[in-house]
């Protein structure tokens, strides 16, 4: 079975022109594939955990040819040759779609012994590979399809994978392949029906065409699906005995799983396959001998946290939040911040619980015990972004340059979206419980290690690592996977002996912890704690993929939605709405559930709106407007900006420039460090957001193009609008019009000392975009 595939994959490599390259991606597409073909099973969802746009094109075809090449195999030998032609390929001008001798087929004639006599003085002898058609089918159509397909018969005879005749009838054993998106280009080959879909083709288009192909003899299916790009209908999904959808991920990532799902692993990529596909991974918990009073306050802390029922997207459990927590900012600031982001918490009893939670991590200083002992530290922070930004931006940096100041020989290195940190020896992650983020990474590197303190890990998730490993190989062990991995059984024996072993050793960790806290709770403590959906972050492109459409007696009903703010909507359920989780999906009405945070497509949608969000983005923010005015309150500041990087090296200038008394400050004297790695530095350490940096600096430097800037800033707010982008805020496609469009008009942005990166202030623009939408959330659901 294995050489027959090999056999059809050089041939389909050499059909493509990639022989040479030989990408791995093609070899591991294409033996799923071959495994499926083989199978009984009738339908197959492959998910790739990697996206590559210029590589769609060349997969896309090969699975096509890879197709066509395996049905071709199964022709039998061609015995009756009566009204058969040959293709003229020779002859044809594809350009002109022409041929040159204005003939397009080559007529059979007779058979004498082991050589078929064909016109135009054309002798083949019947021990060859000859592709032959029905001269009814080829004679005065799918002259392109036909002359394209000649590189795969090409290569068939080369590879010598048929060594006969083969009929081809162009109305059987026909294959759909569907794409969708502009990034694919398809090319046409015999034996296909092949569709580009449109998101906007109705529903009735969409039953009429499947109607058309339910009279052919439609045998297999192809789709393929990548990023933003994965709304083909349904229906079509079904359609033909073999179904073979590709789904292209930007990561490893998945939902609930299906019986026609195999979900690859990052490992899996490869053509030579590692074993194990995944391992325990190992973490480092800082023992902080933190006190018996915070032993008891956080037993059951997360409990009564949960008991509020919290919108875990806007009001998520702390736990980064506390994480950074460091006596570089006064307690009592500490506890301020809290109340500040997270308002809704504020007002509740357990305010007073966090605050003494609060000031005795301050007092612990957990952050020396981290960094002071490791000489030459790299440590990756949490990758916050979303609806978590705002959030823990401010905190984030402060625990930072604390850090720093411990030990300036600390590297922060930055969250990169491949998940590739192989440039350094060894990687200290402080995130413990980020799932999909912990299982990309290990899935990729080999020199991490995750650090947490013990009053986290053992009072938040304590089998963080055991739903790690399971969040690895539930896909491993899928049904699917039992009938076409023959690695099957071998994953499932490792992770049977893995999953043992790492229950025996956390039991023992949780055990060990208590104990020395002298808590009688050990054995409650010792159970599996199921995984909490917080730790599931999913990005904008996977919570666009979770939203469903309602059943029909949902979309038919009428709502009537109270907010906190005690104002009625009415709304059908079929009605949409923006919803903001980690980002900003567009959902259905029926789906909102209490403490949704929600707003009107016409209320962003509004001309109002849109003249007041650009105002506001054409205003200095109010955190910055008297930055120089907090820096003169802290001692030492030029000192500890220069141990941070700032490039100043006249510090009578700086603070002559960037550090005044409030007595002494005039509107007048506000300015800006000339280059933005030095303000970048200055808005960190005061706590200023990355969006309020970038807002500033845009309109700082290019105040003397106040009018284009604010047209700017409309237009691509327009963009957002356009196609329901505002819902797809990290869409590759709209982040690169956006870029385009700042690079077309990058005079306003530049310095005569900073040329801009267009992506970089595209991103930042569109967050200060979604920073300024103003959400209604929800108190009370009816129906009407």
């Amino acid at each position: 079975m294995e050489v027959r595939f090999y056999k059809i994959h050089e041939t389909v490599l050499e059909a493509l022109e990639v022989q040479d390259e030989r990408p791995d991606i093609l070899e591991v597409i294409g033996k799923w594939y071959y495994n499926f073909l083989v199978s009984p099973e009738d339908k197959l969802s492959l998910y790739i955990p990697n996206h590559n746009e210029e590589s769609l094109n060349n997969i896309y075809n090969y699975l096509r040819l890879f197709s066509l090449t395996s049905r071709l195999l199964n022709k039998p030998v061609a015995v009756n040759f009566e009204n058969t032609c040959l293709f003229n390929v020779f002859d044809y001008n594809k350009r002109n779609k022409k041929f040159i001798s204005k003939s397009s087929t080559i007529d059979f004639i007779k058979k004498e012994g082991d050589f078929l006599i064909w016109s135009q003085n054309t002798v083949v002898g019947t021990n060859r590979f000859l592709p032959i058609f029905k001269k009814e089918q080829i004679e005065y159509s799918q002259w392109d399809e036909t002359y394209s397909s000649f590189k795969l018969f090409k290569a068939i005879s080369n590879q010598e994978l048929i060594n006969h005749p083969i009929i081809i009838d162009l109305k059987e054993d026909l294959c759909l392949s569907i794409s969708t998106g502009d990034r694919i280009r398809a090319e046409e080959y015999v034996l296909f029906r092949t569709l580009k879909y449109h998101s906007d083709m109705s529903e009735e288009a969409v039953i009429e065409f499947e109607d058309e192909l339910c009279k052919q003899d439609i045998k297999n299916l192809i789709s393929i699906r990548y990023p933003y790009h994965k709304n083909i209908h349904g229906y079509l999904l079904e359609i033909g005995k073999k179904k073979f959808d590709l789904i292209f991920n930007s990561r490893f990532c998945y939902y609930a799983l299906q019986n026609s799902d195999v979900v690859l692993l990052p490992k899996e990529l490869d053509a030579v396959k590692s074993i194990p596909l995944a391992s325990i991974v190992k973490f480092d918990i800082i023992n902080t001998n933190h006190s018996f009073e915070l032993f008891n306050l956080l037993d059951g802390f997360y409990n009564n946290w949960k008991e509020y029922d919290f919108n875990k997207f806007t009001t998520p459990f702390p736990k980064y939040w506390l994480l950074f927590v460091n006596p570089s900012i006064a307690k009592e600031d500490w506890f301020e911040m809290f109340k500040s982001d997270y308002p809704n918490v504020a007002e509740k009893p357990i305010i007073n619980e966090i605050k003494k939670i609060i000031y005795l991590i301050h007092e612990l200083d957990w952050g020396k015990l981290l960094i002071q002992e490791i000489k030459n530290p790299v440590l990756l922070l949490p990758d916050i972004k979303g609806a978590r930004k705002k959030k823990l931006e401010k905190t984030l940096n402060s625990f930072k340059h604390y850090l720093t100041k411990l030990n300036n020989k600390v590297l922060f290195v930055e969250n990169d979206d491949n998940y590739d940190y192989s440039d350094y020896s060894e990687v200290l992650l402080l995130d413990a419980f980020n799932i999909i983020n912990l299982a990309n990474i290990f899935q990729k590197n080999n020199v991490l290690k995750v650090l947490t303190p013990d009053f986290l890990y053992f009072h938040y998730q304590p089998w963080i690592t055991y739903h790690l490993l399971d969040y690895q190989y539930n896909p491993l062990l899928s049904l699917q996977r039992q009938l076409l991995d023959s690695d099957f059984q071998v994953n499932k024996e490792t992770y049977q002996k893995l999953r043992q072993d790492l229950i025996q050793s956390i039991k023992l960790e949780i055990g060990n912890y208590r104990k020395k806290y002298k808590s009688d709770r050990i054995e409650v403590e010792s159970k599996i704690v199921s995984i909490e959906s917080e730790d599931i972050v999913f990005n904008n492109e996977e919570e666009i993929e979770l939203v469903k459409k309602p059943l029909k007696e949902l979309e038919n009903k009428k709502y009537l939605i109270t907010t906190v703010e005690n104002k009625d909507f009415e709304f059908e359920g079929s009605n949409q709405v923006l919803i903001k989780k980690n980002s900003l999906i567009s959902n259905y009405v029926s789906q909102l559930i209490v403490g949704d945070c929600f707003v009107l497509q016409t209320e962003i949608g509004s001309s109002i709106s849109k003249d007041l969000l650009v105002d506001k983005l054409s205003k200095i923010p109010d955190p910055i407007i008297d930055f120089q005015i907090q820096l003169s309150k802290i001692p030492n500041v030029y000192k500890t900006l220069k141990r941070l990087g700032i490039e100043y090296s006249d510090e009578r200038y700086f603070k002559e420039k960037y550090v005044i008394e409030p007595e002494d400050y005039e509107i007048e004297k506000f300015i800006l460090p000339k280059k933005k790695e030095n303000w970048k530095i200055i808005c960190e350490f005061l706590g200023i957001t990355s969006s309020d940096m970038f807002q500033t600096w845009i309109l700082h430097y290019g105040r003397r193009h106040i009018n284009d800037i604010k047209r700017i800033y409309k237009r691509i707010y327009d963009l957002c609008l356009e196609s329901n982008y505002i819902s797809e805020i990290e869409n590759p496609d709209l982040v690169n019009r956006v870029s385009g469009y700042i690079a077309e008009n990058r005079i306003v942005f530049e310095t005569e000392d900073e040329i801009i990166n267009p992506t970089e202030v595209a991103k930042s623009i569109l967050s200060a975009i979604i920073n300024e939408i103003k959400f209604h959330e929800v108190k009370e659901i009816k129906t009407i």
